[in-house]
């Protein structure tokens, strides 16, 4: 069984066939730079806008929600109207600023 391996292993046709089958899969994997790190794709900065945080900082620390820094549906309604921002960036600013 072995003779039949080696044979396999050194016919050029395979080999081929196996060089072609790893670079179409080197492919598809994430860009690799000269020092051989992967390079993560750009990312949109996400920063809010000054005021914005502002706004955010002033409602949180306010003396009817610093004892419960988590706004109604209503209030978030309210905050994302004045701000401009949405849903999810105003319900994970809370979450982060919670936290610290």
């Amino acid at each position: 069984m072995s003779s039949v391996i080696e044979s396999e292993l050194t016919d050029s046709s395979s080999v081929r066939r196996f060089r072609s089958a790893s670079t179409a899969t080197v492919s598809s994997c994430p860009t690799i730079s000269n020092k051989n790190k992967l390079q993560k794709p750009h990312r949109k900065s996400s920063s809010l806008p000054a005021e914005t945080v502002e706004y955010l900082k002033a409602w949180m620390m306010s003396p009817e929600h610093v004892a419960h820094p988590y706004p109604t549906e209503q209030e978030k309604s309210q905050i994302m109207a004045d701000t401009g921002i949405e849903l999810k960036q105003l319900t994970n600013w809370f979450v982060n600023n919670r936290k610290r």
